[in-house]
């Protein structure tokens, strides 16, 4: 109340539970500034927990997650939030968040081969051809290219690489495909 009285918070009373936010940007860094490294861990964890719960923004779950020291429950949940971000035409967070489960989750080269091709997509309609090109070709040699799928990543490296006008790189590539 006296934080309220203060203006340093806002109280909000909802369902019988009493929520208490910072009222401004600078007051919640002063308050965090204070704490340690495992006591913030602690609390992110503590939010990550709840937002499961609440089956809520699964981006903050992500956030909550990496911040709170537990990188693979994140990667997990960046797959659920990389869809969903799409679907915002956020393609650019789509494609971090991929990018979260592929560097923190336990896949198999399928599972991993099957990411960065979502995250290509997604680095192709954010407009990032240079960077789509490349994952798309770090997933074709992922896996033996035997199977259609590995040939299909490896047309699309090439279309790619046809759309950013790299026609020196994309050429010799076709040739071997």
């Amino acid at each position: 109340v006296q934080l309220a009285a203060e203006r340093l918070a806002t109280v909000h009373h909802i369902a019988g539970a009493t929520i208490v936010q910072p009222a401004h940007d600078h007051v919640r860094q002063a308050v965090l500034s204070g704490l340690d490294v495992e006591t913030k861990a602690f609390w992110h964890e503590g939010l990550a927990r709840a937002f499961e719960e609440l089956h809520g923004d699964e981006q903050a779950v992500v956030e909550h997650w990496l911040a709170a020291g537990h990188p693979v429950n994140a990667a997990h949940h960046a797959v659920a939030a990389a869809p969903l971000a799409e679907e915002a035409l956020a393609f650019r967070r789509a494609a971090e968040l991929y990018e979260i489960a592929i560097t923190y989750g336990p896949w198999d080269a399928i599972g991993r081969r099957d990411l960065l091709r979502r995250q290509a997509h997604a680095l192709v309609a954010a407009g990032q051809l240079d960077a789509a090109a490349a994952v798309y070709q770090h997933a074709a040699e992922l896996l033996p290219d035997t199977d259609a799928d590995g040939v299909d990543l490896q047309r699309l490296h090439i279309e790619t690489l046809l759309r950013r006008g790299r026609l020196d790189e994309a050429i010799p590539a076709a040739a071997q495909l």
